[in-house]
């Protein structure tokens, strides 16, 4: 299970990742759009991380929290 997931999850972030590269050069869209996109990427790609781990993944979008709590439990 962890695998296949941390998999499709890795897979959006690469989604994410596109979009705000693509989204980057353009004047009409906002900053906070680019950033959601970057912000995104980063999440999927660290709940990634820790499905490999075999940790539990918090359904939240604190990044801090996320890391350092599962940091300090290994």
């Amino acid at each position: 299970m962890g695998e296949n997931e941390s998999e499709v999850l890795l897979e959006r972030a690469r989604e994410d990742e596109h979009a705000a590269r693509s989204m980057l050069g353009l004047q009409d869209i906002a900053d906070s759009i680019i950033g959601f996109h970057c912000q995104q990427a980063v999440e999927k790609s660290l709940k990634a991380v820790l499905l490999t781990r075999e940790l539990q993944v918090p359904r939240t979008h604190d990044l801090e929290g996320t890391w350092s709590s599962r940091v300090r439990s290994t």
